[in-house]
Parts: structure tokens; sequence; C-alpha cells
């Protein structure tokens, strides 16, 4: 008796309209007609280097981890070497960049900011995050430019949204309220991005330590960061 198959799974693209992944986008879901060869799932953990009085070294302090970055290469090919699977049949490469960049990269007027995304291949690569970067290589082209034959290098930077992720790492009030001193090269953004998991929070701490504009931040200054509310 002869070993029942694999089925064959596409890897798809679902773009979400809210940071809880509650609003699928359905019409702009992307489906790749050829699977990657291989994905990386990379992970970090950021620490900070704190001068300890009467001691020549520096204490690396852990801060965060962040939710890892998922990067693959998407081949999109129209030039009949490879055959197209049932439904698929008539999707050319020019199509499968634009139904890849509206899912990923457009930007979404009524959110002001692409589309959060969730990858999903089979079981076990089940991914939540934001496009942080993609390089889009046409290597084939008929003579007169439309292209045969593309890949797509993508990265995603994963996301979950602060409340949720404050509420999985079981962290009071007393952890997430906090003076941090400013130091050369910090600005409030990339500090949130540390402390809450995003960025976008750098207005509410602005206001929380009664700046006009979060440029005023100097280094030496004492930053207040407030707990976050879900």
């Amino acid at each position: 008796m002869s070993k029942k198959e694999a089925k064959l799974e596409k890897l798809i693209i679902t773009p979400y309209s809210d940071g809880k992944f509650n609003s699928a986008v359905k019409d702009k879901k992307f489906t790749a007609t050829i699977n990657p060869e291989n994905y990386t799932h990379s992970f970090s953990s950021n620490f900070s280097n704190d001068a300890v009085i009467n001691a020549s070294a520096k204490e690396s302090k852990f801060q965060s981890s962040d939710l890892g970055t998922v990067s693959f290469d998407l081949i999109l090919d129209d030039t009949g070497a490879i055959p197209k699977v049932k439904g698929q049949e008539s999707a050319t490469v020019e199509n499968q960049i634009k139904k890849f960049k509206e899912a990923t990269y457009i930007y979404d007027g009524d959110n002001h900011q692409p589309f959060f995304v969730r990858i999903s291949w089979g079981k076990n690569l089940q991914f939540r995050g934001r496009l942080s970067n993609c390089t889009i290589k046409v290597e084939m082209m008929k003579p007169n430019g439309t292209p045969l034959r593309a890949n797509i290098n993508a990265t995603f930077q994963g996301y979950i949204d602060p409340p949720t992720r404050a509420s999985k790492e079981n962290k009071s009030s007393p952890d997430l309220s906090h003076l941090r001193v400013i130091r050369q090269g910090d600005t409030l953004p990339n500090m949130c991005y540390k402390i809450y998991g995003d960025p976008a929070y750098y207005l509410e701490v602005a206001r929380a330590n009664g700046l006009v504009s979060f440029r005023q931040v100097k280094p030496g200054m004492k930053i207040y960061f407030p707990p976050i509310k879900g």
C-alpha cells in the first residue's frame, strides 16, 4: 500500500485592517502561485548597557524580546515553464506583483498605514506582522517590457498589539510605568518600540511628559513612560 501523498498547501498572506487581527481584508488576500523553497525566522533580544557604580564594566540588563522576523523569496513565473495550479491559470506576473503590494505595502487611507498581515503556510508557519522590507527583481521580460518572471524578497516584522503583549508577558503596572534617561541617539518612537512593542505610542508619552513636540527630547532628560491601557 503506497503512502498517502501530503496535500499541497499554498503560502497565503491575508491583510488585516487592525492590529488585533480581527478584521481581515479578504478581497486583497495574496496566494503564492509557487511556494518558497525555504524561509528564515529570526529572533533577537534587547539589552541596555548601564554603568554600575564602582565597577569597571557595564551591566547588560534585559529590556525586551522582539517578535522576530520572517523572510522568504517568492518566484513569480508566466513563462509557461512551470505549470500553474487550478484557479490561477491567468495570473500574470504583473497581476501577482500588484496583489502582493495591495496586501502588504499599499497605504490604507482609512487606517493611515499599510495593512497588518497574517502569513499562513500549512501548520508550521503562522506569523503575524507587517512588511518591513521588500525587493522585487524582474528577471525575464517580453520584448515590450512585460515581466515574465520575477523574484520577490520580503521580510516581515512580527507584531502584537501592546495591551495583548503586556497581558501575555504578565507585566504589572509598575513594570510599564517608569522613568528612562534619554541617551544620545534615542528618540521617543524607538524607545516606545522597546518598551511597548509599538512606536506609535510616542504621542501619548509626549503628552504625559508635557512635551509640545516629541522631538524636544535631549540626552540627559528623564522621560516618564506611563502604563499601557488595553
